[in-house]
């Protein structure tokens, strides 16, 4: 990805919080302009295939955090910047992304429960992994949050997802991952 657009998405992520701190505590999340939250869980990496090899990386931790806006009355966009464990035959470093998503908000009224089915597409580094340095990805994400509401200015937030990188790589080899599988809990302000 081009420093172009990495400076975009870091001042997109700066925007955001610049204009959404004002309301970032109290209110419901379905009818707050902005929200923020932290998540932390588990991550299980798909096949990752380095030119002619492949290798099936170990399950690992992941946390990270998002800035949602509302963009209409049951669907936002925000940025998120997520950390993952990468481990594969001894060797292990992070993957760490950042990335822009659209969430659906699917709810009841007088329910605590909020559903946000997403998709995302994210920029991805991971560490020098024993022989091969440093590469990067173009990460597809898509997943569900279940929100539940407290009476409080915090509620709790379940998120169980997929993700994949179609392509990727570095000057050395062309690498990409299959789908895995995320599974993390959080809250959201």
């Amino acid at each position: 990805m081009s420093k172009l657009i990495q400076k975009t998405l870091l001042l997109a992520l700066a925007a955001s919080i610049a204009f959404g701190a004002a309301d970032a505590f109290g209110g419901d999340i379905r009818t707050k302009s902005t929200s923020y939250g932290l998540k932390a869980g588990m991550i299980s990496p798909g096949i990752w295939y380095v030119g002619d090899f492949e290798y099936e990386p170990d399950a690992s931790y992941t946390f990270g955090g998002f800035i949602d806006h509302q963009l209409g009355p049951k669907i936002s966009g925000g940025v998120s910047l997520d950390i993952h464990g990468f481990s594969a035959y001894e060797e292990s470093n992070n993957l760490i992304d950042l990335g822009i998503t659209i969430k659906a908000m699917l709810f009841s009224e007088g329910s605590q429960f909020t559903f946000r089915p997403g998709i995302g597409i994210a920029y991805g580094t991971l560490g020098k992994m024993g022989i091969y340095e440093s590469s990067t990805y173009m990460l597809l994400k898509g997943g569900l949050e279940v929100i539940i509401s407290t009476s409080g200015n915090i509620s709790w937030l379940g998120e169980i997802g997929l993700f994949g990188a179609p392509t990727g790589g570095n000057d050395d080899a062309d690498m990409y991952l299959d789908t895995g599988l995320l599974a993390r809990a959080g809250i959201v302000f």
